[in-house]
This record gives C-alpha cells, structure tokens and sequence, in this order.
C-alpha cells in the first residue's frame, strides 16, 4: 500500500500504479477507494484487462452486478488466456441462477484448468444451490484432493455437513479452517451455526462474537447471535442485538419479527410484540410466512380489544 501510494503520488499517469493500489484498497475491501484507482488506470490504459477484472470484483461485493458482469466480459475479451474473468462471469451466472450459462463457463474453464480446485468449489457451490447434494459433496471433495488447505472449499463441505445436519463432521471442517485461517469471519459464524443447532449456546455465543469482531456489520451473524441469546434466555441482550441489527440497516424484515417473537413469547409484551409484525409486514409484505405473521397480528389486535 505504501509504495503504491507514493508511486501514484509521484507517477499519478502511471496505469500500473494506480492498479496495483485499486488492487490493495480491494484487498482491504475499501471498494469505493478501489474502484476509483482501478478506473483511473483504465482512463491511461483502456486495455488493461486486469484492471477491469479487479473493477468487476468491487462493484460485485458492491451488489452492482450487472456493471460486475459487464467488467468481467470486457477483460477476457482483452485477454482470452486470462481465465479469472471468465470464473467470475461463471460465478455471476450462478448468482443469478442461469445454471446453464455458469456450467457452459464452468466447462470451458475445467478444460483449460482441469487441476484448478478453485473451479471445482464453485461448481460444488452451484450443484449445492440446485439441490444436487452429492454431486456437490463430491466436487467439494476433488477440490480438497487438489488442494488440502484450500479453505473454502473446506468451509463449502462444514456447510454440507451442516445442512444435511452432520453437526459433528460439520465442527470438524470448520475447525480445520480456522486452524489454517483463524480470522476467517464466515467460518467462526458457520461454527456457531452449529453449536446453536447443537444447543450449545455458550460456545455459539462465543463464535458469533469472534465473526462480529472480525466482520462487524456481519448481519447474519448478528441476527444468529440475537437467536443464541434467546436460546441462552438472556433475553435483554436478544433484544439489544436485533435492534443493533436496526441501527445498521432500518429496512430490514427479519429483526422486526424476532423481535416480535420475543416480546410475545419471552417478554409477555403483545403490544410491542404487535408493533414489531407490523413494522416487519410494512417493511416486506412477502416476507416468508407471511400469512402466518398477518393470522398472528389479528388474533394480537383482537385480544387488544377485549381487554
């Protein structure tokens, strides 16, 4: 980062410079920052594939997908040998649940990289998302045998075991991961997935914090540990997380409605229980359950009136 920025400072023509910072600030998920070097190499050098695919990986953890694909496309059309475009633009296929297009992808990428482990996880990841659980099992697998400390695909096998409700061989690969990657933010949340399953609750509780410290605005992990709080009955604190969740993002559903739950089941508080399904209904009509959600609001409303 240090000579990059001294480097762009001293050579701000420099297109090489300002990538390899664009590179740095995406390694360090500063994606603002990132985009805006990696757009000021491409504005020196129009060709500069590499450039164009860092740009794409910003604006897709941005969620600006459709830009993202655009990127992708535009450098390996610079540079057909260059073959990270065309795993991302897989990988945005998948996003979008175009299998067909991912796998036509896919295949073109396994022949050109028939040991690359990386190609496997992600078709694993896609054949998981399908539902084609052993299919996905065993492209995790043949990612492992290529590459035994390849994390993610480690971690796409603890989530197998996990969904097929293999707790333990699921703790097993997670813990392998953190071994070899300890701050690895999803992972300690997928641990503590488990141990909430499990019942765990102190140990979940315990792995939910670490993935916050690592990943504070880690929502999923936030919403979770609000769940083991309740699990553990300490119901202030279950509280307290759901509207931290709030305070980061005002429009979401589902802290509104465990917070509902807990007010109504927990608290023994059917006003605020009441409020909070509303709020949620009015923030995401089709939220899952809807229906059981508006039956609950209108059993609340009619207690409400008879007292």
């Amino acid at each position: 980062m240090a000579l990059w920025s001294k480097t762009v400072s001293s050579v701000p023509r420099c297109a090489r410079a300002q990538s390899n910072l664009g590179a740095e600030y995406l390694l360090q998920q500063n994606y603002p920052q990132a985009m805006r070097h990696l757009k000021a190499a491409l504005d020196i050098k129009p060709t500069y594939a590499e450039a164009y695919n860092n740009l794409g990986i910003a604006y897709k953890e941005l969620g600006f997908y459709d830009q993202a694909f655009d990127a992708f496309l535009k450098a390996f059309q610079l540079k057909k040998r260059y073959v990270e475009p065309l795993q991302n633009i897989a990988n945005i296929f998948v996003s979008k649940k175009d299998y067909k297009s991912a796998f036509i992808c896919f295949n073109a990428l396994l022949k050109r990289k028939p040991d690359s482990a990386q190609v496997y996880n992600d078709v694993g990841i896609a054949y998981q998302q399908q539902g084609e659980h052993e299919l996905a099992k065993q492209h995790f697998y043949k990612a492992l045998e290529l590459n035994p400390h390849y994390v993610e695909a480690r971690n796409n096998l603890g989530v197998w075991y996990k969904n097929q409700g293999m707790y333990d061989e699921a703790i097993e690969e997670f813990t392998q991961v953190l071994e070899l990657k300890p701050d690895f933010a999803e992972v300690h949340g997928n641990l503590g997935t488990v141990y909430s399953n499990k019942r765990l609750y102190d140990e979940a509780i315990n792995e939910f914090k670490r993935a916050l410290q690592l990943k504070p605005h880690f929502l999923d992990a936030m919403n979770n540990l609000g769940n083991a709080y309740r699990g553990k009955g300490r119901y202030d604190q279950t509280i307290a997380t759901f509207n931290r969740m709030l305070k980061i993002n005002p429009k979401l559903a589902l802290p509104h409605v465990n917070l509902a739950i807990t007010y109504l089941y927990q608290i023994k508080d059917n006003k605020k229980a009441l409020y909070h399904f509303e709020r949620a209904l009015a923030l995401d009509p089709n939220f899952p359950h809807a229906d059981a959600i508006r039956k609950q609001i209108e059993e609340l409303k009619k207690e409400a009136s008879r007292q």
